[in-house]
């Protein structure tokens, strides 16, 4: 038994190490101004906080909402990206999300992505370099929508 356990303990370590790892790659690159904007490189952005919204879409075609995201920019550089997701009437969602549907745990699951890709987008400087994560497709493809309206005006 304690066999495994040592195993299942460097599994985590090994697993935690790869993670770091691949976040120092994609930090690494994300100065490289390369990208849509072209403006990812470090001075390239005004500074000063900017938000931008995705186009509202539909839940019968391509997804439900919209999302909006915030950029704070000092120095040139991307210091903070907040990510909000709303229902097409603007009601956030939130804890509440997915409850009248019948899918709480997925919905839930699909909000946590909010988080992972404002920090990708942190860590790449390019909102078409932040992956979609499995399962969060039209949530992704709000945060880039919305991301590349607030980079747009920090240009």
């Amino acid at each position: 038994m304690s066999g495994n356990t040592v195993t299942r303990r460097q599994f985590v370590i090994y697993g935690a190490t790869a993670a770091t790892l691949a976040a120092f790659g994609l930090t690494g690159c994300g100065g490289s101004g390369a990208g849509a904007s072209g403006a990812a490189a470090k001075g390239a952005y005004k500074d000063g906080t900017y938000t931008g919204q995705s186009r509202t879409m539909d839940a019968n075609v391509d997804g439900d909402g919209y999302g909006v995201v915030t950029v704070t920019v000092e120095n040139g550089a991307i210091v903070d990206v907040a990510f909000d997701a709303f229902m097409p009437d603007g009601t956030p969602k939130d804890k509440d999300y997915g409850k009248s549907g019948g899918n709480y745990a997925l919905a839930q699951k699909v909000l946590e992505s909010k988080d992972v890709y404002a920090q990708d987008l942190l860590a790449t400087g390019d909102p078409e370099a932040v992956d979609v994560v499995t399962g969060a497709t039209f949530l992704h493809d709000q945060f880039e929508e919305a991301a590349k309206d607030a980079l747009k005006q920090a240009q």
